[in-house]
């Protein structure tokens, strides 16, 4: 089974929700989710999707760009206490179905059961650096291909200025942050049970390759990337 940096604790403590508190983002944080969901929306409104999973959904940041495209949402969260707030967040939208699952992203399969068909086409996002969460990419891609779903991968850049960015972030939810590197500049920032890492795009692009995704479409800068990528063999 793929491997998750150990970040579980920290997200279900009573200083988890931070990582997501908008009062801890900077400028550069909220242009990147700013073109984290305008990345989504515009592979949405193609309408070759019928179904958006936001994987560590936090409060379905992704909700209203699937509601507004006219498309399924799922969102998928560890913290079940995000539950009730995603139901009231649904109930204001009429226009698309959506649901709230508490998992994990290694636990795709069981997650999801039988809420979804193979007639369904499916996106599913790791948003804002989910993907440092694993430490096995490989896998996890894997895992996620046989599922059949294409992905989006949501990644901050290794490097500055996007690590000085990181650091500060980190800082402003209280955490007492150190900074790894390893021997092919893979970043990982790290404080007591909290850990995050960084992987260059070209990593990305090869892993995902081996595995049998193909780039569709991408978007970077200094801080961070997009990548959709489709299964080759759909």
């Amino acid at each position: 089974m793929p491997r998750l940096l150990d970040n579980t604790a920290y997200y279900q403590s009573n200083i988890g929700h931070e990582i997501m508190s908008t009062h801890n983002f900077d400028d550069h944080i909220i242009r990147y989710l700013a073109h984290e969901q305008a990345f989504i929306s515009g592979i949405l409104a193609n309408q070759s999707y019928t179904t958006l999973i936001e994987i560590g959904c936090d409060k379905v940041r992704s909700f209203e760009t699937a509601a507004m495209n006219n498309v399924k949402y799922i969102g998928i969260d560890i913290r079940t206490k995000l539950e009730e707030q995603s139901k009231h967040y649904f109930s204001q939208c009429h226009k698309s179905t959506a649901s709230f699952l508490r998992g994990s992203l290694v636990d795709i399969d069981g997650v999801l059961n039988d809420k979804v068909n193979h007639s369904e086409r499916i996106l599913c996002l790791f948003p804002f650096n989910l993907i440092g969460n694993v430490e096995n990419i490989t896998n996890i891609l894997r895992k996620y291909y046989m599922t059949g779903m294409d992905i989006v991968i949501s990644s901050f850049q290794t490097g500055e200025p996007a690590n000085s960015i990181r650091r500060a972030y980190y800082q402003k939810c209280g955490l007492d942050i150190a900074q790894e590197v390893d021997d092919v500049n893979h970043y990982t920032f790290c404080c007591n049970d909290f850990q995050s890492s960084s992987y260059s795009c070209d990593y990305i692009q090869t892993v995902a390759g081996q595995v049998g995704f193909s780039v569709e479409k991408t978007f970077s800068t200094n801080v961070f990337y997009l990548f959709h990528m489709v299964r080759l063999l759909q």
